[in-house]
C-alpha cells in the first residue's frame, strides 16, 4: 500500500488510468491543499511572534544559519562552525562540531537530506541547544558533529517554491557521490572516519528505527545484525518510556524499501560504524510532512532518551561485541538454530567445542601478540598449524590489518590464507592500490576475495525494466520467476 498526492486538475485522468489497469485505490483526503495553506500560514505567523530563535518552531534556511553563527560565537570555547562545501546553487553546507575535547570519538547527526522533512533539521537544532546547555553527560565523553541541513538548496526551495520537494536542485547523474552535497559529506567523513563511533540520520515520517542494509535484503554479519537489533530494542523502549510513542525497528530494506545511496549503508561499509541508525521521526501519517511545531520538543526529547540509553548500554558493556565470552556469543546465536534430532544436537555441541573467542582491537599491536599466544595454546600437540584469517572488516583497515597479521601471526609450521569479504576497494583505483599492498605481504595463492556485490547492478536493471514497463509487470514477479542466474567472465580466478 502506498499514498499518492494527485493535483485536482489531474484527478479525473488518474481515476481513468487506475480503473483501466484495475488498480484499487481509496480517496483519503480531498482537501489536502487547504490543509497545506493553513499549515504554512501558522508557520509564518509563529515566526513573526518574536525576534529570538524559537527551538520549538520551524525556521527557514537563513534563520537556521544565523542561529548557527550566533551560538558558535556565544559558545566559542566548545563549538566550531564550518562549511563542508558549497551546493549547486552556491549555498554553504554548514556543520557544527561541539566538544570539550576534540580528540574524543565522534557522534554524527545528519539532518535535512530530504528537503520536505522539516522535523529533521528542527530536531538537529534542538539537539544543539540540548548539548550547549549541557543537558547530557555525553558531551564529556564524545564530540558531536551536527549537520542541520545537508541539503540546503532543497530545503530553501520547500519554503520558496514546492513544499513537497525532496531532492537537491542539481541535475541527476549515474556517477557515485556525484551530488555536491554528497561529495562534501563523504570527503569530510573520510577525514574523521577513524574517530567515528556513531551515525544517526534523521528523516520523517513513520516512527521507524532502522539499520543497514537499505540497498539489499542481505543481512550484515550475524554479530553486527544482533547488535543492531539489541541497540534498536533499547532505543525504542526508551522512546516509549518518554512520551509513550511506538517506534518499530528493523532492517531498512524490510521496513521501508530497497534503496541505494543511503548514508548509513556507506558509513557502515566504509568505516564499520555499528551504532548506525536511520530514524523516521513522527508521526505515522496523520500529519505526514506537516508535523505541528508543538511536536518538535517531544520528538527531540524522545530521540535523546533513545541515544542516551544506547550509550549507557555501551558504557556498561565496554564493547560493541555481542558478548565478552564464548558463552555470551553462543547465547546470542542459539535462538536462530533449529536442531531436528539428537544427532544434530550432538554435532552442534561438537562444533562449539572447536571454537574459542578472543576480543581485541585491530589497531593495538599488543592484541596481536596476545592472539599469537592464544593460538599457540590451541595448536599445541596438533601438528601442522594451518591459519586462515577471515577479514570481515571495514575496507579502510584491510591493508593495515593484513600488515599486522603478517608481522605477528603467520604460522611457521603450516599454510596461511587471507580471506577478504565485502567490496575489494571502492573503485578500480582503490582496488588496485589494495592489491599492491597485499601483494607485498602475501602471494596471490594465499589471498581469497569474497564480494557479495557481484551482479547487483544487473539485477537492479532487471527490476527497473519490470517496474517501468506494464507489459512485464504482471509476469516478472516471485510467482513466475524462481531465480536469476548471472554469468560473467573475469581475467582472474573468480569462483
Amino acid at each position: 500500500m502506498f499514498k499518492l498526492l494527485v493535483p485536482m486538475n489531474q484527478m479525473k485522468q488518474f481515476k481513468i488510468d487506475y480503473n483501466y489497469e484495475k488498480i484499487a485505490f481509496d480517496l483519503i483526503d480531498a482537501n489536502w491543499a487547504e490543509k497545506v495553506d493553513i499549515y504554512e500560514k501558522r508557520v509564518v505567523h509563529s515566526m513573526k511572534s518574536g525576534d529570538d530563535y524559537d527551538y520549538e518552531n520551524y525556521h527557514n534556511l537563513n534563520e537556521i544559519n544565523n542561529e548557527l553563527k550566533r551560538v558558535s560565537k556565544v559558545f566559542a570555547n566548545i563549538t566550531r562552525l564550518f562549511s563542508l562545501g558549497q551546493t549547486y546553487e552556491k549555498r554553504e553546507i554548514y556543520a557544527i562540531r561541539i566538544a570539550k575535547d576534540y580528540n574524543k570519538k565522534i557522534i554524527v547527526f545528519e539532518c535535512g537530506i530530504h528537503a520536505r522533512e522539516w522535523i529533521s533539521p528542527a530536531v538537529c537544532l534542538y539537539s544543539i541547544k540540548h548539548l550547549l546547555n549541557e543537558q547530557t553527560l555525553l558531551i564529556n565523553k564524545y564530540q558531536f558533529l551536527i549537520i542541520p541541513t545537508i541539503n540546503p538548496d532543497g530545503y530553501d526551495y520547500t519554503w520558496t517554491g514546492d513544499r513537497f520537494w525532496r531532492k537537491n536542485r542539481q541535475q541527476i547523474s549515474e556517477k557515485d557521490c556525484f551530488a555536491l552535497e554528497t561529495k562534501a559529506l563523504s570527503n569530510y567523513l573520510k577525514q574523521i572516519g577513524h574517530k567515528l563511533v556513531a551515525y544517526f540520520a534523521f528523516h520523517s515520517y513513520g516512527q521507524l528505527w532502522t539499520y543497514p542494509y537499505s540497498y539489499t535484503k542481505d543481512k550484515p554479519c550475524i554479530d553486527d545484525h544482533i547488535l543492531f537489533k539489541q541497540l534498536s530494542e533499547i532505543a525504542t523502549n526508551a522512546i516509549k518510556r518518554t512520551h509513550n510513542k511506538i517506534y518499530t525497528y528493523g532492517d531498512n530494506s524490510d521496513l521501508l524499501y530497497m534503496a541505494s545511496g543511503v548514508s548509513n549503508d556507506w558509513v557502515y561499509a566504509t568505516f564499520g560504524v555499528k551504532i548506525n541508525f536511520g530514524i523516521e521521526l513522527r508521526d505515522q501519517g496523520q500529519f505526514n510532512y506537516f508535523l505541528p511545531a508543538p511536536q518538535i520538543k517531544p520528538t527531540s526529547e524522545e530521540m535523546w532518551a533513545a541515544i542516551e540509553a544506547i550509550f549507557k548500554h555501551v558504557s556498561q558493556t565496554d564493547s560493541f561485541a555481542t558478548g565478552s565470552t564464548l558463552d555470551d556469543i553462543r547465547k546470542s546465536v542459539d535462538p536462530y538454530v533449529a536442531l531436528k534430532d539428537n544427532e544434530e544436537r550432538a554435532q552442534y555441541e561438537d562444533f562449539w567445542k572447536l571454537n574459542s573467542y578472543f576480543h581485541g582491537n585491530t589497531d593495538k599491536a599488543s592484541d596481536y601478540g596476545a592472539v599469537e599466544e592464544h593460538l599457540k595454546k590451541l595448536e599445541t600437540g596438533k601438528g601442522a598449524a594451518n591459519r586462515l584469517f577471515y577479514l570481515a572488516l571495514p575496507p579502510t583497515v584491510y591493508a593495515a590489518t593484513a600488515s599486522a597479521l603478517h608481522s605477528a601471526l603467520m604460522s611457521q609450521t603450516g599454510w596461511n590464507r587471507l580471506i577478504i569479504e565485502k567490496p575489494f576497494g571502492r573503485d578500480s583505483e582503490s582496488s588496485n592500490t589494495l592489491s599492491e599492498e597485499l601483494s607485498k605481504l602475501f602471494t596471490e595463492d594465499q589471498i581469497y576475495r569474497i564480494d557479495h556485490y557481484l551482479g547487483k547492478e544487473m539485477v537492479q536493471n532487471l527490476l527497473s525494466l519490470r517496474f517501468a514497463n506494464r507489459i512485464y509487470e504482471q509476469n516478472w514477479n516471485k510467482d513466475s520467476i524462481s531465480n536469476v542466474e548471472i554469468l560473467f567472465k573475469e581475467p582472474f580466478g573468480t569462483q
